[in-house]
């Protein structure tokens, strides 16, 4: 339960700055990540394996912003990464298809 509710303000926070400036700050990623980690290591709500598939989400995700010159934002990739630690692999990959049937943004 608290793994969803800190999961549902960063991701409050995340849409907010991505709507005023386009741009996920690193700091909010660095600390959404970090609290992430550390609940899963003393809360364990998912099994290892669960989070590493999670965590294997986002780095594809990353994979392909890097291959594709930003393409798929960076910032996109790293929220998926904390996403698939929060949540783990399953949940994570619902979150991709349903990022990827988004429409694209406008540049």
């Amino acid at each position: 339960m608290i793994n969803e509710i800190v999961l549902g303000i960063f991701l409050l926070i995340a849409a907010v700055c991505d709507i005023k400036t386009k741009r996920l700050p690193f700091m909010l990623l660095a600390a959404w990540i970090s609290a992430g980690v550390l609940l899963c290591l003393f809360l364990r709500p998912a099994s290892m394996s669960d989070e590493f598939m999670g965590v294997l989400t986002g780095m594809v995700f990353i994979a392909v912003s890097i291959v594709s010159d930003g393409k798929l934002g960076l910032g996109d990739g790293a929220a998926i990464l904390a996403i698939g630690i929060y949540l783990g692999g399953i949940s994570a990959g619902f979150t991709c298809c349903m990022r990827s049937s988004s429409q694209p943004r406008s540049q």
